[in-house]
C-alpha cells in the first residue's frame, strides 16, 4: 500500500512540474502573436516581391517582408493632423482636422494625397470589393482606380474584349462569373439559338449556324455546332465549340 502512495505521489510531483500553457488559441495572445504550441509567439515574417505574395487583403509588401497596414485613410490614425501614408500614421502639423497634415517642424509632409486601390492580379485596375488607401506617393501594387470586378483573375476587367471559356477565379463584385468585362452583363461569343436537320426541308435549311438540339450552349459549355444541313435535311457537316462569354 505505501509502494502506491509512493508512487502516486511521484506521478503528482511530475504533474505538478509541467508548464502551463499561456495561450490555446490565438484571440488569447496579443497581436500581432500567434498562439504556437501553448505559447504567445511572434508570426514567421512572410517575404514578398509586391502585395500579391501577402495573404492578408490590405497588407503591404514592405522591404520585401509581408507587414499588416496601420492606417487605410486618416481617421485610423489617432492624431489630429496625422495622415496614412502607404499604411502607416504619420505625424503632421497643420492642415484640417482629420486630414492630411502639411509640412511643419517634427512633422511629415503631405500636400496631396493619392487614394489608391490593391491591384492583386496586376492588370492595372484595382479592386471593387476593397477600400480606398491613401498614400502620399504612388504605392507598388497599388492603382489609382478600383474598376475591376474580379482582382484575384487578370483575365478579368474593363478592357477585356476576349471571350473565354472557363469561369472567373476567386470573388467577383459582378452579378456573374462570366462577366469578364466588369459590365454587368455576360456576352456570349456565339449566339444561343438551336435547331435539328430533320425538321422538314424549309426549317432545316436555316439550321446552320446554330447549336444542335433543344438547348442553346451555356457558357463554358461544348456543344454540336450545325454548319450546313444537306438537301434532304439531314446533318452534313458540324464541329464541336466551346460556348465563350465575356
Amino acid at each position: 500500500m505505501r509502494d502506491k502512495i509512493a508512487v502516486i505521489g511521484s506521478l503528482l510531483a511530475i504533474a505538478s512540474c509541467q508548464p502551463v500553457p499561456e495561450c490555446s488559441a490565438n484571440a488569447e495572445c496579443a497581436a500581432p502573436k500567434i498562439c504556437k504550441s501553448g505559447a504567445c509567439t511572434a508570426p514567421t515574417a512572410q517575404k514578398c516581391v509586391d502585395v500579391s505574395d501577402c495573404p492578408g487583403r490590405y497588407d503591404l509588401c514592405s522591404s520585401g517582408i509581408c507587414v499588416a497596414p496601420q492606417c487605410l485613410s486618416p481617421a485610423d490614425c489617432p492624431g489630429r493632423n496625422d495622415f496614412c501614408d502607404a499604411g502607416t500614421c504619420v505625424t503632421g502639423s497643420g492642415g484640417s482636422g482629420g486630414g492630411g497634415g502639411t509640412g511643419g517642424a517634427g512633422g511629415g509632409t503631405c500636400t496631396t494625397q493619392l487614394i489608391v486601390y490593391r491591384d492583386i492580379d496586376g492588370d492595372g485596375f484595382g479592386s471593387k470589393l476593397d477600400s480606398a488607401a491613401l498614400t502620399c506617393a504612388p504605392l507598388s501594387g497599388y492603382v489609382g482606380n478600383n474598376l475591376d470586378c474580379a482582382d484575384q483573375d487578370a483575365r478579368a476587367n474593363p478592357g477585356q474584349m476576349a471571350f473565354l471559356t472557363s469561369p472567373i477565379m476567386g470573388p467577383t463584385s459582378a452579378g456573374s462569373l462570366w462577366d469578364f468585362n466588369c459590365n454587368g452583363t455576360e456576352e456570349t461569343q456565339f449566339p444561343t439559338a438551336h435547331a435539328f436537320c430533320n425538321q422538314g426541308p424549309v426549317s432545316c435549311q436555316g439550321a446552320a449556324n446554330k447549336w444542335l438540339g433543344e438547348f442553346g450552349a451555356k457558357c463554358g459549355e461544348t456543344r454540336t455546332w450545325i454548319l450546313a444541313c444537306s438537301g434532304s435535311c439531314v446533318l452534313q457537316s458540324s464541329e464541336l465549340r466551346a460556348q465563350g462569354c465575356r
